[in-house]
């Protein structure tokens, strides 16, 4: 995910379903900014101790649901999540992000859209219109 996004013209950011932030946090260390989103209260104050202790400043947490997120200005998203939550996240992403932004899928897919890139376990979206 980080090799593929260091290709392109990616600024910020958002990991939705952030776990313990080790994405997130290895997507900071090579200039992005990011916000983590993770609705488990302890990941999300575990992300906030470790952003604390090494200073990661390009990272925003939010301990929130991720069905609830603004991603205006966010030019990819980053999700590992279960098909039925990608399905209701769908629409939503297509419509909602800017044209040339990605989406990256860890592991499974999108309903109605076909992936540009497929590695086997990483499939890559591009939002077009």
């Amino acid at each position: 995910m980080v090799n593929f996004l260091k290709k392109t013209k990616v600024k910020k950011v958002a990991e939705l379903g952030a776990g313990d932030g080790r994405v997130a946090f290895a997507l900071a260390r090579e200039g992005f900014e990011v916000l983590a989103v993770e609705v488990n209260p302890l990941l999300s104050l575990w992300m906030r101790l470790v952003k604390f202790v090494r200073r990661y400043n390009k990272v925003e947490i939010e301990n929130k649901d991720l069905f609830k997120v603004d991603i205006k200005g966010i030019d990819a998203i980053i999700v590992y999540l279960y098909p039925e939550h990608l399905e209701k996240l769908e629409e939503r992403f297509f419509k909602e992000m800017p044209s040339g932004s990605y989406i990256l899928s860890n592991t499974f897919t999108f309903k109605n859209h076909k992936p540009i890139e497929n590695t086997g376990k990483l499939y890559i979206y591009q939002v077009a219109k």
